[in-house]
């Protein structure tokens, strides 16, 4: 059980509930991958004459050693901090730009896309879900890196009256970042740095 606003804290990564718009009760989850503050240049250590051993783990923590009279500073031997990713996973929403400031810089959000604003303007009955011009200005203003587009109307496609092309083109109208179509059964990964590619 959950409601919004939660987060959950895991050993590598946190995840924090957010409320959608929809005429049910719909959510995001916000996963975030913990920072690795701590890697070692080994081949540095190694290099300056120190081979692995319990001294690494000394100077993981920060803390300097000393091994045959020399000293090590921690500071010389530590690399960046390796960034955790991040990612949203998003339900039925009609408006993407709720998510706010949670989309700041995230890696990649994955949020329905059901109609082009064209469509959905031309609708009798408007339902809450999100067309391509709204995501690819939610995406935009947020910074996200890049989008998988899910919940298409069956409307695109080959079996539809409209082209999934024109889901795409909407989005990227709006959007610089990178863009895919969900389809069943489709994986992605996430590799650092933001890449996502299609398996």
């Amino acid at each position: 059980e959950f409601k919004a606003g939660e987060t959950f804290v895991f050993d590598r990564f946190r995840v924090t509930v957010l409320p959608l718009v929809h005429s049910i009760e719909s959510f995001a989850f916000h996963l975030k991958e913990n920072d690795i503050s701590n890697r070692l240049d080994e081949a540095k250590l190694r290099a300056d004459g120190l081979e692995p051993s319990p001294l690494y783990g000394e100077l993981k923590a920060g803390r300097s050693v000393t091994c045959e009279g020399r000293v090590y500073e921690p500071e010389a031997y530590l690399r960046d901090p390796l960034v955790g990713r991040t990612l949203i996973i998003a339900g039925d929403n009609a408006e993407p730009g709720v998510l706010g400031s949670a989309l700041e810089g995230v890696d990649l959000l994955v949020h329905e896309c059901t109609y082009t604003q064209e469509v959905y303007d031309a609708l009798g009955k408007k339902l809450l879900h999100t067309t391509a011009r709204d995501l690819g200005r939610a995406a935009q203003a947020g910074g996200v890196k890049n989008v998988i587009a899910t919940h298409i109307s069956p409307r695109y496609g080959p079996h539809g009256t409209h082209s999934v092309e024109a889901i795409r083109d909407e989005i990227r109208e709006q959007y610089a970042g990178g863009v895919f179509i969900a389809e069943d059964f489709d994986v992605y990964t996430l590799a650092r740095q933001g890449i996502v590619k299609k398996v």
